[in-house]
């Protein structure tokens, strides 16, 4: 599959995450393949955490019981340098009961993250709950961890997947 990479020259690379060992592995193929993005491929069963996929390198990640058309999205999105992730997979990442420490929201999190999709800059949410822009910094922050997120884009993107409420 390396060897494939380094002499197509693929944009983004669909793999089932079946098939990543300790030898192959998502940086392994960035590594032999610059600037390639790598889409990993799930099932419903799989359990695997999209914060664990998105530190291992994946661009994205889909379930393969999902549409053509978020399949389609999916590529596009992750081509375009936009993380991805199918919305199942995060519906199920925030409805895991709190047992399971650090995929639970809080309410203020939750807050935040509508407040973000609703295209709100640090100083108008800090205002609109009555928060130091430092105590909403630090919330962004643990949301895009949490979420595999990088930018504010990607935060508003993956929020306004979550279909959360209007502020």
């Amino acid at each position: 599959m390396s060897i494939l990479c380094r002499e197509r020259h693929p944009a983004v690379l669909l793999l089932d995450h079946h098939l990543l060992t300790n030898v192959m592995t998502i940086l392994g193929f960035k590594q032999t393949t610059p600037g390639l993005k790598v889409v990993i491929m799930l099932t419903d069963e799989d359990g695997i955490s999209l914060v664990n996929l998105k530190k291992q390198g994946a661009d994205g990640v889909i379930l393969k019981s999902d549409l053509p058309e978020q399949w389609l999205e999916a590529v596009t999105a992750v081509a375009q340098n936009q993380w991805w992730s199918s919305m199942r997979l995060v519906q199920t990442l925030l409805n895991t009961p709190p047992s399971q420490p650090g995929n639970d929201f809080c309410t203020r999190e939750l807050m935040i993250l509508q407040l973000v999709a609703a295209g709100k800059k640090d100083k108008e949410i800090a205002q609109h709950l009555h928060l130091s822009e430092r105590a909403v910094r630090y919330h962004l922050e643990r949301l895009r961890t949490r979420l595999g997120v990088q930018s504010r884009a990607e935060l508003a993107v993956a929020a306004s997947r979550l279909q959360l409420p209007a502020p």
